[in-house]
């Protein structure tokens, strides 16, 4: 029987170059929508697209056996046998009727990542395939942001019925991820949502705090060293760890991995490393499970699902330039701190907004004395060494913020202020304003071994306001204290001139001249000018002496200084004060004057109720003192 040709006398034969040209025509005369067909030329498989009734069919009655065909329901998939040849890199060959297009033709490997728009622009078995080996879906909007429905319209019907609902799960699994994700904006959300979409039975991340040796769950509330467990090898490797048996996996340790992985039968571990190479969080997959909840291992398709799903937990939790934490404070009642009446109740006030604002239970704010290399508190200015500091002076050694775990042997020398806690975590940095280096050291972190990356994002963002409000509360005390000091200096020339037209009009005796003085000076009951006679002291204007080292009096007159004796709950009223004719005693107060610049003796003062005894007033009795010629 004579063999039929291909093609008749008036038929033009069909080439491999006119396959494009013909499965546009007979797509678009069929109503499918087709392919971006042109785009062939760089596939690396040629894909031919038959209907069962048309004509002419040359490729598929020619049985040719360097081609092969699957079914779907529109029509044939038709793939040469051959293996395309390597080319040798900057020369083109000529296309030929009988050379095949495969071998003219580059698609980048697997490992690059496939989206809907790469895959439909180089459409062939490969790309076929990747349908099935990699989370399509999930990487285009991870990229694009979006899916074009007329892109999925393209490929389904191209894909084969058993393997339909197979691609409809991976579709519906990736676009929950994504969505469900990106709703999220914390840790817990995500470890929460995760096992309900990709079936696991337990997802962990381990935070990894800046500068820090260790990695921290907030739902374990447990850390581990990075230098044991699995967890902190892949943190140290930053390399992912797949595994069927964790037991097996470098790093295991079984005072801290066999707790979390007894019974574990697949895991994943997968480090997210941030734009400037540092490892910020390990996520944690345990257990993967069938429909029946069975554990089972993790297949290739997985794999890569969860390394798209890392790269998007890193875009929404811990790409901190677009997501830093959000200040829930008012600013308003922080500026309105440094409005208080001391200093010292303006810093108090703000200790307690960090401890509420920071979840801990004790914060110093310190200022750095350059010149004597010490840090000053600024609540009570009480002055720390650096041994006495302790971690607090580490910011300014190594010039970077310190995390501290609890029951974690650090390196870091503990001074006594580092130990006032059970939990002895902290976090420790500086801030520079104006030259000026204020130190934030938070303690003790409610509910948790350690403070979290995210605490000091947010403490960084305060710090400014805070640094500017306590130097505002600086200004004030010294606005403040100028004002008072000009206002007690006028109080004071008043009593100078009130005492000075009484003892020239002799208004009054002078005894009660000064104690009038005394009165309005310092709101002293009574007093007694004291001098000295080489042994003893004489209180005048009375006739009473005392040896100078058995009284306040003596005392003062001797070292030169402001003596003060306040009397105790139950203690025997003092006999002298009993020749004095004194009935009742709180408080004494002995301070010496100056006439003629020598030391002329000194004056004791009886229940004086200012609590702050002057310089400046001193000074102004120690005129009146000596202008009334007392002795």
């Amino acid at each position: 029987m004579e063999k039929r040709p291909l093609t008749n006398s008036n038929t033009p034969s069909t080439s491999f170059k006119d396959i494009p040209i013909k499965l546009a025509r007979e797509s678009k005369s069929n109503n499918i929508s087709a392919v971006n067909l042109p785009s062939l030329h760089k596939s690396r498989t040629q894909v031919t697209f038959e209907g069962k009734e048309r004509k002419p069919q040359p490729l598929s009655k020619s049985k040719n056996p360097s081609f092969h065909s699957f079914a779907t329901r529109s029509g044939n998939f038709l793939f040469p046998e051959e293996k395309a040849k390597k080319k040798t890199p900057g020369k083109i060959s000529s296309m030929s009727s009988n050379s095949s297009i495969l071998e003219h033709i580059h698609t980048p490997p697997l490992k690059f990542r496939q989206t809907l728009k790469t895959l439909i622009h180089n459409f062939g078995r490969d790309s076929y395939n990747a349908f099935f080996r990699q989370p399509v879906f999930l990487n285009t909007l991870l990229i694009d942001g979006k899916i074009d429905k007329s892109s999925i319209s393209t490929i389904i019907p191209f894909i084969m019925a058993e393997r339909m609902y197979e691609f409809i799960n991976n579709m519906t699994t990736e676009m929950s991820i994504h969505s469900s994700l990106s709703a999220c904006h914390s840790v817990q959300e995500v470890e929460n949502i995760l096992p309900k979409i990709i079936k696991f039975n337990k997802v962990l991340i381990w935070e990894k705090p800046l500068g820090s040796d260790f990695l921290i769950s907030q739902t374990l509330r447990e850390i581990v060293p990075i230098n044991r467990s699995i967890v902190g090898y892949c943190a140290q490797k930053k390399k992912k760890v797949i595994t069927d048996d964790p037991a097996m996996c470098s790093g295991f340790d079984i005072d801290y991995d066999l707790p979390i992985l007894r019974g574990t039968v697949s895991m994943a571990l997968l480090p997210v490393i941030s734009d400037f190479g540092d490892l910020v969080a390990v996520i944690h997959f345990i257990d993967l499970l069938d429909n029946l909840g069975n554990p089972i291992p993790i297949s290739q398709y997985v794999k890569h699902l969860l390394k798209a799903t890392r790269d998007l937990i890193k875009i929404q939790i811990y790409n901190y330039e677009t997501n830093s934490p959000k200040l829930t404070i008012d600013l308003v009642y922080v500026l309105q701190m440094s409005n208080c009446e001391t200093f010292e109740i303006i810093i108090q006030k703000m200790l307690d907004f960090l401890k509420k604002y920071f979840d801990c239970e004790g914060a110093d704010i310190f200022e750095y004395d350059f010149n004597r290399r010490r840090l000053i508190r600024l609540v009570d200015n009480v002055e720390f060494t650096e041994a006495r500091a302790g971690l607090s002076y580490l910011p300014l050694i190594k010039d970077e913020p310190i995390f501290v775990a609890q029951s974690l042997q650090m390196g870091f020398a503990r001074s006594k202020i580092d130990r006032l806690f059970t939990n002895n975590s902290a976090l420790t940095n500086y801030y520079k304003i104006n030259d000026i280096k204020y130190v934030f050291t938070l303690r003790s972190k409610w509910m948790l071994p350690s403070f979290l990356t995210e605490d000091l994002m947010k403490l960084n963002d305060i710090s400014k306001i805070l640094c500017f409000c306590i130097q505002n509360a600086k200004l004030y005390r010294t606005q403040k204290t100028e004002i008072d000091g000009l206002v007690r200096n006028n109080e004071l020339v008043k009593v100078l001139g009130k005492a000075l037209t009484s003892y020239i009009d002799h208004a009054s005796e002078k005894w009660n001249i000064f104690r009038n003085a005394v009165k309005e000076v310092f709101g002293a009951e009574n007093c007694f000018v004291c001098s000295f006679d080489g042994i003893q002291m004489h209180f005048h204007p009375t006739e009473i002496t005392c040896k100078f080292d058995d009284c306040i009096a003596g005392q003062a007159f001797n070292y030169q200084e402001l003596t003060e004796y306040k009397r105790k709950e139950g203690e025997d009223f003092p006999e002298l004060y009993l020749k004095l004719g004194i009935e009742e005693l709180n408080r004494s107060v002995a301070f010496h004057f100056f006439d003629d610049g020598k030391i002329k003796g000194s004056i004791e003062m009886i229940n004086p109720t200012s609590e702050i005894i002057d310089q400046e007033g001193q000074n102004i009795l120690g005129i009146i003192c000596s202008m009334i010629h007392p002795f």
